[in-house]
């Protein structure tokens, strides 16, 4: 078992990759909601089934990239109260 100052390390090494993973899960957000207007303007008033598919599939991967924010930002939460316990 690692002895306190390594296992603080390691936490705070950890909540460093989480943070920046998080930077990164939300510039992939931006990056969908982007995508996703564009498909919006590109296929305004389309019949085809596609499109509908397209627009809701875009819709679901950026909840569940809000779904994997809360959920990296609850993990941050944490690590900080176990560095400070420590």
């Amino acid at each position: 078992m690692p002895n306190i100052e390594e296992a603080r390390s390691a936490i705070m090494a950890a909540h460093h990759s989480a943070d920046q993973a998080l930077t990164e899960l939300e510039s992939a957000h931006r990056s969908l909601e982007d995508a996703q207007n564009g498909l919006r303007q590109g296929t305004e008033g389309s019949q085809q089934s596609e499109a509908e598919q397209a627009h809701n599939q875009m819709a679901e991967a950026i909840s569940k990239i809000d779904e994997a924010r809360q959920q990296v930002r609850s993990a941050l939460d944490e690590f900080e109260g176990v560095a400070n316990r420590l």
